[in-house]
């Protein structure tokens, strides 16, 4: 089978391993003979990553010019009435969360759920551990995006001993909000992420506003490293990690600082919710284990 992967950034995702699993397998990046280069191809499926950025003109013309083709799209954030009449036009959309289904479907797209996942890494130092709490990631004030993480972060700043890193090659390290830069803010590239987290005994995370259910990679990447995981409340995280057995979870503020504190002071007990948020990632959110589930659905 011909399988023909459209990738709009060139940061490695999970996704990029399909080619393990597929024969056929092939990646394209977005340039301006994108669309010659599929039909020459001539794949069986086209599997198009972050969906929302290609609008009616692209993918009209690609189901012109490739019309047996499947065509399988990714959505995981924000999207707007114009991106669901794309959407439309895809044989199937790949979506992290329940309520996103539950909305594409009553529009009429044939919708599918997909949790991210992550394979362990091999090489990665064994550095001393640097005695905070790390934030890696973006802080985009626009609307469903990080307005409810700023907040957070700005208390977690002011309470808790933390480290913060700007993952360059995921936002624009200029689109953070002026004055936050300067909280020992330090860009590193993406492929230096997973050694930050590892050099780090527990690591932040706040899902997006749009979010109605855990479901970003971050999660997945920490328990995959093996370091401790905070994250916030959603009803559907207990199904993904046991809540303060697998992972640290907090539902405001309070919380959030509470438990990041006690797990820079109790290090032996915060290792064992690490470990075993790291063996749960092996038994259920391997790439080999939702490469499966990806492939299977078409």
């Amino acid at each position: 089978m011909k399988f023909a992967h459209i990738r709009y950034s060139r940061y490695s995702t999970w996704f990029d391993s399909l080619s393990k699993y597929i024969d056929g397998y092939k990646a394209f990046d977005v340039s301006n003979h994108l669309i010659q280069d599929l039909v020459v191809h001539n794949p069986e499926v086209v599997f198009i990553q972050s969906a929302i950025n290609f609008d009616h003109k692209f993918v009209s013309t690609l189901r012109e010019l490739l019309p047996k083709a499947k065509l399988i799209g990714h959505h995981n954030t924000t999207y707007k009435d114009k991106h669901m009449k794309v959407f439309l036009m895809y044989d199937l959309i790949f979506v992290g969360m329940r309520e996103m289904k539950r909305d594409f479907s009553i529009a009429g797209i044939n919708t599918k759920i997909l949790l991210n996942a992550f394979d362990p890494l091999n090489g990665l130092r064994e550095l001393p551990l640097i005695h905070t709490v790390l934030f890696a990631g973006s802080v985009y004030l626009k609307p469903g995006f990080h307005n409810k993480r700023l907040i957070y972060l700005n208390e977690l700043l002011k309470n808790v001993p933390t480290t913060m890193r700007a993952v360059l090659g995921r936002r624009i390290f200029n689109s953070y909000p002026a004055g936050f830069r300067k909280a020992n803010y330090k860009a590193v590239k993406a492929p230096l992420l997973y050694q930050e987290i590892k050099s780090h005994p527990i690591v932040f995370n706040c899902h997006a506003d749009i979010a109605t259910e855990a479901t970003n990679m971050r999660m997945f990447e920490t328990c995959g490293v093996g370091s401790l995981l905070l994250t916030d409340y959603h009803s559907n995280l207990n199904n993904i990690f046991k809540i303060d057995e697998e992972v640290l979870v907090y539902r405001d503020v309070k919380e959030m600082i509470e438990k990041a504190l006690w797990a820079l002071d109790n290090r032996r007990e915060a290792n064992e919710i690490a470990e075993a948020g790291y063996k749960r990632l092996l038994k259920d959110h391997t790439v080999a284990i939702r490469s499966k589930q990806f492939i299977k659905e078409f």
